[in-house]
C-alpha cells in the first residue's frame, strides 16, 4: 500500500490544480497502490457504467494497460470490474479485449473478446438477486455487444464505484507493476450510477504512477466526463518524487509478504540489511 502523508495531496491541488487524494487497492494485497488513476467514490452502487473511445498503443515497446468501470464493497472484500486490457507484447500488433474480472476469480481478467484502438464502447454493470448482470457494448461497424450474468456477491451491498485507469501488476505479490505503454488519453464520459448521473468530487480522485515515465493525473469531472493530463514543473517533480517512495514501500511489503515462508537464513540477510 502507498504511504499516506498528511496534507500530500493539497500540495498536489496547488500545483497542478486537480486533486489525487489516494492511491488506491481494489484486493488486499502487496502489489504496488500507485498503479490505478481516476475515481473511486462512495455511494451504494446497484448499477454502474460509463463510456469512452478503446485508446491506442503507440509504440512496440512490451507493456499493459487496462480501462474500467467497477465496484466494490465497504471493507473492499468483494470487487468486480468490466472494462478493456491494452496489451502490446513486444514486436507486433497490439492486443485489445473487453474483460471482467471479480475476487472470485482472483482478479484474473476473463476476456469476453475483442475490440480495436478507437471503437467507441460503453461497460455497464447491474446488481441483481443473482449478482452481477454484465453488458458491453461496442459501437464499431462490426463491434462486440456481450450480455453475462456473472453468479457472485448477489446479497452483498456495494458502497464504492470506480472509474479507472490501470497499470496492471504482475501477480498477488510484487514490487512492481507491468511497464505501462505509450498510448493515447483516456475519457470517461456519460458517467451513471444507478442510472442517474454521480457526484464526483476531486477529493476522490487519484494520481496513475505508472512503471515507466507515464505519470497520469485525472481532470475534474466536468459536464459528466473526465479525462486525464501528464503534469509538469513542480507538480511532477512532487510526483516523480512520490512515485520513488512508493516504489521503496512497495518492495517492502512484497518482502514481508513472503516473510513467513522464507528460510531463517534469507531472513537474517534481509533484515541485516
Amino acid at each position: 500500500m502507498g504511504i499516506v502523508v498528511t496534507g500530500l495531496f493539497a500540495v498536489i491541488i496547488l500545483l497542478a490544480n486537480q486533486t489525487p487524494v489516494k492511491h488506491h487497492h481494489t484486493a488486499p494485497s502487496s502489489y504496488p497502490s500507485n498503479g490505478f488513476g481516476g475515481y473511486q467514490f462512495y455511494t451504494s452502487v446497484n448499477q454502474i457504467s460509463a463510456r469512452w473511445h478503446v485508446p491506442t498503443i503507440a509504440s512496440s515497446s512490451s507493456g499493459s494497460a487496462s480501462t474500467w468501470v467497477g465496484a466494490d464493497d465497504a471493507d473492499f472484500t468483494h470487487f468486480i470490474q468490466l472494462g478493456v486490457t491494452e496489451d502490446q507484447y513486444g514486436p507486433g500488433f497490439p492486443r485489445y479485449q473487453a474483460f471482467w474480472s471479480d475476487t472470485a476469480v482472483g482478479f484474473h481478467p476473463i476476456s469476453l473478446g475483442t475490440v480495436q484502438a478507437g471503437d467507441d464502447v460503453r461497460a455497464e454493470m447491474i446488481h441483481n438477486s443473482r449478482g452481477w448482470l454484465l453488458r458491453f457494448t461496442d459501437y464499431a461497424r462490426h463491434g462486440i455487444h456481450v450480455s453475462k450474468q456473472i453468479f457472485y456477491a448477489a446479497g452483498v451491498g456495494f458502497a464504492h464505484g470506480d472509474y479507472l485507469q490501470e497499470d496492471p501488476s504482475p501477480g498477488s505479490v510484487a514490487a512492481r507493476d507491468i511497464p505501462y505503454p505509450t498510448m493515447s488519453l483516456v475519457t470517461f464520459r456519460d458517467l451513471l450510477v444507478n442510472n442517474v448521473r454521480p457526484t464526483i468530487h476531486k477529493s476522490d480522485g487519484g494520481v496513475l504512477l505508472s512503471n515507466g515515465p507515464t505519470i497520469l493525473v485525472p481532470t475534474v469531472p466536468s459536464h459528466n466526463s473526465f479525462t486525464f493530463f501528464q503534469p509538469h514543473g513542480y507538480a511532477l517533480q512532487y510526483l516523480r518524487d512520490e512515485k520513488g517512495l512508493d516504489a521503496a514501500v512497495a518492495t517492502f511489503e512484497a518482502r514481508l509478504t513472503s516473510w513467513s515462508s522464507d528460510s531463517v537464513a534469507t531472513r537474517k540477510r534481509y533484515g541485516s540489511r
